[in-house]
This record gives C-alpha cells, sequence and structure tokens, in this order.
C-alpha cells in the first residue's frame, strides 16, 4: 500500500519584482514536489534556484501565481494541514529577550496545549536536542548552532505529521548536526514526512529517500538518492572489519572477510550535483 500524500506542489509559479532589473525575477517556472509519509525528501538547488520560494508557496507564506499547492489535501489556508505541519524557517525569529523555555512554552500554548503540558513538552525537547543548561538563557544569547536547534524544537513543539526545514543545520558543529539527524532519523522511523532543504551533503546523504534538485525555478532532476546523486563513472564499496591483508584484496574478498556497508557508484558531492543538473543555459 503506497504511503499517504502529505504535500503537493504542481506547476508552482512565482515571480517577484526587481530592483535592479526593469523584468520580474522569475523564482519558480513550474516547479512540482511531493512528500509522503515516512518519506524525506532533499531539496538541493543554488543560492537564488528558488527553494525557499518553493517552501514558502507549498507552506501558503506566499501565494503562487499559477499552479497549486496541497497540504494534507486541501490549500494550506484550509483544513487542519498547518496544524499537523512543523516549519523551521531559514532565518531565525528575532525572539530577543524571551528565554529558550519560554519560547517553547509560548509555541506549545499556541498550538493548543494546556500550560502544564507546555511545559512538560518543552523540557523534554530541551533534552532531546541538548539545551537542557540553555533553557533560561535569554534567546538573543544564543549561538547560531543553539538557535537552530531551538527552531527545530519548536517546529517539533506539537508533534506534527510533516515538517519542513530550510537549512536545519546551518551553523551547527559536528555534535549538533549529528544531535539533529539522529532526531530527524527517528522522526522519520516513526512515520513522519520531511522536507529538507539543505547544502550539506552529509544530511543528504544520511537521511534522504528521494533528492529534488531546483535550477532556475525549475527541477531539473528528482528522484531516489542514491540514483541522483551517483557518479557512474567511479564505483565505490566501503567495508568494515577487514584486517590490512584484507583490504589488499578488497574487491574480490570483500563479502567473504567482512560486512559490505555499501558497493555501487561513489557518491558525488551536491557541488557537483548542482552543476550536473543545472539549468544555467536554458533560455528564460
Amino acid at each position: 500500500m503506497e504511503a499517504s500524500l502529505l504535500l503537493e506542489g504542481r506547476g508552482l509559479r512565482r515571480a517577484f519584482p526587481s530592483r535592479r532589473a526593469r523584468k520580474a525575477v522569475r523564482a519558480l517556472r513550474g516547479a512540482d514536489l511531493q512528500v509522503r509519509a515516512g518519506e524525506v525528501v532533499a531539496l538541493l538547488g543554488p543560492n537564488g534556484s528558488g527553494k525557499t520560494t518553493l517552501l514558502h508557496c507549498l507552506l501558503g507564506i506566499v501565494e503562487p501565481e499559477e499552479g497549486e499547492a496541497l497540504l494534507f489535501g486541501a490549500p494550506p489556508g484550509r483544513g487542519d494541514g498547518l496544524r499537523r505541519t512543523g516549519f523551521l524557517p531559514e532565518e531565525d525569529p528575532p525572539w530577543g529577550k524571551l528565554k529558550g523555555r519560554e519560547i517553547l512554552e509560548f509555541t506549545a500554548l499556541l498550538h493548543g496545549m494546556d500550560r502544564a503540558a507546555a511545559r512538560r513538552r518543552a523540557g523534554e525537547l530541551l533534552g532531546e536536542l541538548g539545551l537542557s543548561g540553555a533553557g533560561e538563557r535569554k534567546f538573543r544569547g544564543y549561538s547560531k548552532g543553539m538557535a537552530r536547534r531551538l527552531g527545530l524544537a519548536s517546529a517539533l513543539v506539537h508533534d506534527p505529521d510533516l515538517l519542513v526545514l530550510d537549512e536545519p543545520t546551518a551553523g551547527l558543529d559536528p555534535l549538533g548536526s549529528a544531535l539533529v539527524l539522529e532526531k530527524l532519523l527517528a522522526l522519520k522511523e516513526r512515520g513522519k514526512g520531511i522536507l529538507l532543504a539543505s547544502h550539506v551533503f552529509r544530511e543528504v546523504e544520511a537521511l534522504a529517500d528521494r533528492v529534488v534538485v531546483l535550477s532556475r525555478g525549475l527541477v531539473a532532476a528528482q528522484g531516489p538518492a542514491a540514483q541522483v546523486l551517483a557518479d557512474p563513472e567511479v564505483w565505490e564499496l566501503r567495508v568494515r572489519g577487514l584486517d590490512p591483508a584484507g583490504r589488499e584484496r578488497l574487491e574480490g574478498l570483500a563479502a567473504r572477510l567482512g560486512e559490505v556497508l555499501r558497493s555501487g557508484p561513489a557518491l558525488r558531492g551536491l557541488d557537483e550535483v548542482l552543476r550536473r543538473y543545472s539549468l544555467e543555459d536554458q533560455a528564460p
């Protein structure tokens, strides 16, 4: 049975006025995208490709000029789709003097929790995202990485069925990134749908089931992550448990001497993927 469709965009188009150019800047030129329950979709693209505009159109923050966005089967402003969605924007909100715990409790109250439940949920998320010691600190004193983790906690406070994340690990150190990836993998295992815009290869490789590459407002490529990221000219074999002698005979003896973790085309870096699927030469 096919997993339920949580989010869908069909033929989305959007342009914005430009101060520098006489013509409007076309951010989206007919983009399509789908996210299903239990699926992680990574949205890739260079700066200016339309990623954030696409996320905003899908959530109803920006109205598309053409096309249709459906959130849990209905337009974003109707039904309970937004209540079942958690959103982490690219820019952190200006929470200023509010403390981390206060921010989470306030967000929980907005989602209809009573004060006791909001307080309890805030404590849980602060612990899960490594912020237990920062709950009583003012947001303006948070580092970039701490602010991103608190933003993710805010998106998770109401236990949504769908997460839309714009650069979730931006500014995080390796430990913080690992903590966030572990949390997102656990949510995927629980059947949550996740759409994330990212420039971080490790994040995409670890999480994504499907990859959508956006270039100049159009979907340049999409498909299973292993297919879109693959470099067919390089074959990679990753093995655990071999001694030095075994490593010398890697190809022929890998399956017998150790646990093969991966055997297939090497994965391209995200910069290579974007160059490969670039639509730079396509007419406007």
